[in-house]
């Protein structure tokens, strides 16, 4: 995404409707930074808090493994970080 520097992390919490929690986040000062994308796994999406931090939000699509889930977010997330 172009950030420096290039090692930082994000925590991602999991919600039920991302798209919802970005335009909730949005009145206190919070900026959408990657909108709701699907992936195999489910939906994930980043947002600036209104302090600056990266925050990973994230809706599993049903039917897959948890472990499965998060080896694949963690690669999408890398992937559109690159």
């Amino acid at each position: 995404m172009g950030y420096e520097p290039h090692n930082y992390r994000t925590v991602y919490v999991q919600v039920d409707d991302p798209k919802a929690y970005l335009e909730r986040a949005a009145s206190p000062g919070g900026k959408t930074l990657v909108p709701p994308v699907e992936i195999p796994t489910g939906t994930f999406a980043w947002m600036d808090d209104p302090e600056g931090n990266i925050n990973g939000l994230r809706k599993p699509k049903q039917g897959t493994s948890e472990r499965l889930r998060a080896a694949l977010f963690y690669f999408c997330a890398k992937f559109i970080s690159s």
